[in-house]
């Protein structure tokens, strides 16, 4: 089965801090004027108790309503717009990743997500830092809860089995340096152009980027291990080069390789 961009970065995020657990009765009247959020300053769930929202951005436009949810990562970028009013639950959150896309979620019943919310809304608002561990068990729950799910598409899609030699094979071979996309389009039997539209289209991303996303998870599980130096682990995982591999990693884990090893090792003393 394809995995989701969504899962392989909200499998293993590690969060650091919750902030707030937000509850608004209504978002303003329902109007045309379309309200644009420039670079999130934190990561945020949202979750539809009543009413439907549109959030739109470059890459695809998703309806949220209390059959869908969605997280809305830090720095990204999207304009929202209140279709109907109705009770709007936001939790906002720290964690050490970073995305260029948001991440929604269908789900048959939101009932046991909405409860965890209102615990954590609770504890923040009467015992806020005796209760972190409890709202970050809970809240973990809920992404488990969604993740749990993620194997149906939000966005139907026909032309997402053409990308499937592609994806199978990047997922084999994702360690590959200098993996080409004129490659992975000619297994598609398409051309390039049209390739990366609609790989774009179905993982919100770029095939470089998430080739890239392949290659970090792998580097943070060696790095993990203790057995491996920042830059054996940019060669086992494909990168020529242990500055861009530098670059990429940060960009995706907010953290270098060797902050990362740092925190590895804080972690385990």
């Amino acid at each position: 089965m394809l995995m989701d961009i969504k899962n392989d970065t909200l499998t293993n995020i590690k969060i650091t801090d919750i902030y707030s657990a937000i509850r608004i009765n209504g978002e303003g009247s329902v109007s045309k004027n379309r309200l644009v959020n420039d670079s999130r300053r934190t990561w945020a769930l949202v979750i539809k108790a009543e009413g439907c929202t549109q959030y739109e951005t470059p890459s695809g436009s998703y309806t949220i309503d209390k059959n869908h949810i969605i997280i809305l990562p830090r720095s990204s970028t999207y304009s929202r717009s209140c279709l109907r009013q109705g009770e709007c639950l936001i939790i906002e959150f720290q964690a050490l990743s970073e995305a260029n896309t948001l991440f929604p979620f269908e789900v048959s019943d939101n009932s046991k997500i909405i409860a965890l919310f209102a615990k954590i809304e609770n504890r923040l608002l009467h015992k806020p830092h005796l209760y972190q561990i409890k709202n970050l068990r809970d809240f973990y729950e809920i992404l488990a809860l969604l993740l749990s799910g993620s194997d149906r598409e939000y966005i139907p899609s026909k032309k997402v089995n053409i990308l499937k030699p592609a994806i199978v094979y990047i997922q084999e071979n994702y360690f590959e340096r200098d993996m080409k996309i004129k490659k992975l389009a000619s297994m598609c039997g398409i051309g390039e152009a049209y390739f990366r539209t609609i790989f774009r289209q179905h993982f919100g991303q770029s095939p470089i980027d998430y080739i890239n996303t392949k290659k970090v998870e792998r580097a943070k599980e060696l790095l993990r291990s203790g057995l491996v130096s920042a830059s054996q682990t940019a060669i086992e995982v494909g990168f020529c080069n242990p500055y861009y591999f530098s670059r990429v990693f940060k960009k995706h884990t907010g953290m270098s390789p060797t902050e990362f090893l740092k925190y590895q090792n804080k972690e385990r003393i």
